[in-house]
């Protein structure tokens, strides 16, 4: 129990996922009203994994907490969650370009022949993927100022 006579649940995340289910569209919780309901201080590490942990549930419910800086979380209103995948996809295509230029650039030459054919069959398959999920619109040379050589540049525009 914690100090106000409430039980505390086993996992910690549980009590915020239930308390996520009545919070109010567009309503902003503070970090010590989140920590009260886990019953974790905020700031300690276990805070931040029991917070990611319900957050990763709620999403199958519908209810979607993101973290307003320095003062809580927020139940984001339903004509957010469009913009607010939008911004995983972003991160998510940033990643894929990282790793294929962490493809493209690596010392193919001083591989062994069995890493060699792996690496092109990975930038193949990386390739196909940024083919896939990144809009035309966005420039992959402006990210990709290190590339010098032609011949890589032609490989990331493919």
């Amino acid at each position: 129990m914690n100090g106000e006579g409430t039980v505390i649940k086993i996992p910690e995340w549980k009590n915020l996922y239930d308390a996520v289910r009545s919070w109010e569209y567009g309503s902003i919780h503070t970090h010590h009203e989140v920590s009260d309901i886990l019953g974790i201080p905020y700031g300690d590490p276990r805070y931040y994994d029991q917070v990611n942990r319900a957050k990763a549930d709620l999403i199958d419910i519908g209810r979607v907490i993101k973290c307003v800086q320095n003062v809580g979380y927020k139940l984001i209103e339903p004509d957010e969650y469009v913009p607010h995948s939008s911004e995983y996809v972003k991160k998510g295509v940033q990643k894929v370009i990282d790793a294929e230029r962490i493809i493209i650039c690596s010392p193919v030459e001083i591989m062994s022949i069995e890493e060699r054919t792996r690496a092109d069959r990975h930038r193949e398959d990386l390739t196909s993927l940024r083919v896939l999920i990144v809009p035309k619109s966005y420039s992959i040379i402006r990210k990709s100022r290190s590339i010098q050589q032609p011949e890589e540049r032609r490989l990331l525009n493919e």
